[in-house]
């Protein structure tokens, strides 16, 4: 695409702004990810002109100011070219890029902080993301009616665009709209944002009546068979009985506003708050306010932080900064860990427990509707499902002991109990072996016994 035929106006900067990023773009290989035979996620060609998208719908909006419309136009640059941007076009446009990268990263959970350019160019965005899903939708479902009618894709390959998160828009929603200085970027935002709404739900329905969900990769077919996490709904702060302090209320309000955040995430940080509030006899608020935010969030990013820092007491982000690692924390850092963290991680175990504990009393039911699995073979999947389980709750009571003292008695009463209950469960619930000529001693047709292991029983998890 040629200047001349963006539309852009003719400005000296925003034309230095399209140069750069065109040059950029000419650089990028063009990139195709196959997530599973068959099926493949490729970059849209349309994605290829996204910047110069993005500053078309805010010059069409009437947001003219060149340095906008150049932001929009280099907010694709790469962090290693800021000090090529910064030479062209000055230090203020490199913040610029910094803070949109921030809020990109952290999925605009903070963005109500953002400076109004900032605010603008998400929306934006947000738009143009809107615009190249309706394409890449409608493609998907021409394919998808090709294949109801028997015909294959062209190259054998099925194209279906990644199925969004709608919570991320919900929330630029709540925080922007009636709140930057553009009501008519704004406008266009809302009206947009419903039909992707509309385009969203009409291709995961089809997508599910056609049966190809369970082909799908797991990270897919999660998404499609999901309930509309946009439409969940928070209960009050004093609904949930959590300790009412003002450390767990600001918390609370992270874990209820931020992306990150599923809604399964949030009933399980409910949970474990109030394993904290209840069985205490003085619960701390450090602890309970740290539960949330490390059993709610999906992920926290560095970036969180610059943010979170200013929402919540020190003690709170300092242990989420040492211990809430994706890569996960050491036995020795669990032995050494203050004990608020100790009992979280404490807290934490009893609820999985608790989880497990429900879930022995569906596993049978949904291995007996699994109809492609033959009914002599169910017990079989049913035991080594089980046997799974009790190598989780000995993982689980390591964790306990690596752990050490939490000094919080009636935790460790709590574990006590679960993990007995589970493992009374699962051998309740544990198919009896057939039984073998000669008792399973060996001869025709019975193997020899099987020598114990030292220290303990010996499960085979194959």
């Amino acid at each position: 695409m040629q200047f001349n035929e963006t539309g852009l106006p003719l400005d000296a900067t925003v034309f230095k702004a399209f140069t750069m990023f065109s040059k950029n773009a000419a650089q990028e290989a063009p990139k195709a990810r196959q997530i599973q035979p068959g099926v493949t996620a490729e970059k849209p060609a349309e994605h290829d002109n996204y910047p110069v998208r993005m500053a078309q719908l805010l010059n069409e909006t009437g947001n003219t100011d060149p340095q906008l419309l150049s932001l929009a136009l280099l907010n694709v640059m790469p962090p290693q070219t800021y000090g090529i941007v910064e030479k062209s076009f000055g230090k203020p446009m490199v913040d610029l890029l910094a803070e949109a990268t921030k809020h990109n990263k952290t999925a605009f959970a903070y963005v109500e902080e953002a400076s109004e350019t900032v605010k603008l160019l998400t929306l934006a965005g947000a738009v143009a993301t809107f615009e190249e899903f309706r394409g890449e939708a409608q493609k998907a479902e021409e394919m998808l009616l090709k294949l109801a009618d028997g015909q294959q894709p062209a190259n054998g390959r099925l194209m279906i665009p990644m199925i969004p998160d709608m919570r991320v828009y919900e929330r630029l929603s709540e925080v922007l709209f009636d709140k930057t200085s553009s009501r008519t970027l704004e406008e266009t935002f809302r009206e947009k944002l419903s039909d992707f709404k509309n385009d969203n739900e009409r291709l995961k329905s089809r997508i599910i009546e056609m049966g190809l969900a369970e082909q799908l990769p797991p990270q897919i077919s999660y998404m499609l068979n999901r309930p509309d996490s946009a439409s969940f709904r928070y209960p009050s702060f004093e609904e949930t009985g959590l300790l009412d302090t003002p450390k767990v209320r600001a918390a609370y309000e992270v874990i209820t506003t931020h992306p990150f955040v599923p809604p399964e995430g949030f009933e399980a940080a409910i949970e474990v708050g109030k394993l904290l509030t209840e069985k205490l006899e003085a619960p701390s608020p450090t602890a309970v306010a740290t539960s949330l935010l490390m059993t709610g969030m999906q992920h926290i990013t560095p970036d969180d932080f610059e943010f979170l820092d200013k929402k919540l007491d020190w003690d709170v982000t300092d242990l989420m900064k040492k211990y809430g690692k994706e890569s996960g924390v050491s036995p020795r850092e669990i032995a050494t860990a203050p004990v608020e963290m100790k009992q979280v991680l404490l807290a934490n175990t009893i609820a999985g427990l608790t989880g497990m504990k429900e879930g022995i009393k569906s596993i049978k039911e949904m291995i007996d509707q699994q109809e492609d699995i033959p009914a002599e073979v169910r017990p079989m999947v049913l035991a080594e499902n089980l046997q799974r389980m009790l190598y989780m709750t000995d993982m689980m009571d390591q964790t306990r002991r690596m752990i050490g003292n939490s000094e919080a008695p009636q935790l460790d009463a709590a574990f006590k109990t679960i993990l007995k209950e589970v493992r009374a469960d699962i051998a309740a619930n544990l198919p009896q072996p057939p039984e073998r000529p000669f008792g399973g001693l060996g001869g025709p047709g019975g193997r020899g016994p099987r020598p114990s292991s030292p220290g303990g029983h010996s499960f085979d998890l194959d």
